[in-house]
């Protein structure tokens, strides 16, 4: 069984914020057309914290899917999840919010 975590409801996600601040990069065609809103991308974290099996779950235009999927795809490891006391594999659903 493997366990779902929605990182919005994590304090301890505030590092994956300030990753997320600091290396997205709005595409400038999307800031043109004032395309903007929540792209929803899951992936799992292995029991070494390396990210895998990433997946676009709800996206809201080819560019800013792309770029969602570029900054997870660019993520440093995590920590990986804990059950039981031992290392195990944890799916994320992370919303990445893409604002004017």
């Amino acid at each position: 069984e493997q366990n779902i975590v929605h990182c919005y409801h994590i304090l301890k996600f505030k590092t994956v914020s300030k990753y997320i601040n600091e290396n997205l990069k709005y595409p400038e065609t999307a800031r043109q057309n004032g395309i903007r809103g929540k792209v929803f991308v899951e992936f799992k974290v292995n029991s070494t914290g390396k990210i895998e099996n990433i997946k676009l779950i709800r996206g809201i235009d080819s560019l800013l899917d792309k770029e969602a999927l570029r900054i997870v795809k660019n993520m440093p490891k995590w920590n990986p999840g804990k059950k039981n006391g031992k290392d195990t594999i944890v799916k994320i659903i992370l919303p990445i919010d893409f604002n004017l």
